[in-house]
Order: structure tokens, then C-alpha cells, then sequence
């Protein structure tokens, strides 16, 4: 994680709206990995690359440069029609997101501030 930008984004937006958006990385990327590894067990690309696309813009939305890193390769493996590399890779997404999420636990503003 890219703590430089967590600080940037706490300059620019404040605590409470930081706070919000780990809030709704936590709600909204367990879904979307779902989906991610439903239509990984069905093969189907463009479904796979909409849910990476969807992780991608959470993950980079926070800093989270390895987990939108993967993602993203998942999008262009996708794209690229390459089933097995995509599934490949997203086999690693559980992983990379339970990892982002305990990181973002331990940054995130109000629940530091114990608010």
C-alpha cells in the first residue's frame, strides 16, 4: 500500500470520508470477488474482466497498488482472451484482498481514533 497517497488522501478529503471509502472497499469488494470467481468457474471473460474492472477502480481509488496491479492484469488477460492466465490469476485475488483489507484496518482514521 502506497502510504504516501493514504496521507494525501486524508490531507484532502479528512478522516470521516477516508474512513467512508475503506468502509465501502470492505462492502463492496467481497461481492465483486464473487463474482470475479463465479464467472472464473463458468469461463466467462467479460464477466471476469467487469468484476477486475470493478476491483481495479476500488483498489486504486485507495492506494492498494498490488491489489489493483492484479486486477488489472486480470482485465488485460481478459481482454487478451487468455482464460487460463486469468484464471491464474485470480485464483491470488482472495489472497490480495484479505491482505489490503487488514492493511487498511490498521490505517483507517476513525477506527484508530477509536470514533
Amino acid at each position: 500500500m502506497d502510504q504516501e497517497y493514504v496521507g494525501l488522501l486524508l490531507e484532502s478529503l479528512g478522516a470521516a470520508r477516508v474512513s467512508e471509502l475503506i468502509g465501502e472497499l470492505r462492502r463492496h469488494a467481497h461481492p465483486e470477488r464473487d463474482r470475479l470467481l463465479e464467472a472464473r468457474a463458468r469461463e466467462d471473460l467479460g464477466e471476469m474482466r467487469a468484476a477486475a474492472h470493478a476491483l481495479t477502480g476500488m483498489a486504486a481509488n485507495l492506494g492498494l497498488t498490488a491489489l489493483a496491479e492484479l486486477t488489472g492484469a486480470i482485465e488485460e488477460a481478459c481482454r487478451q482472451g487468455r482464460i487460463g492466465e486469468a484464471g491464474s490469476l485470480s485464483d491470488r485475488v482472495q489472497t490480495g484482498l484479505e491482505r489490503a483489507l487488514a492493511e487498511l484496518e490498521t490505517l483507517d482514521p476513525v477506527r484508530r481514533s477509536g470514533a
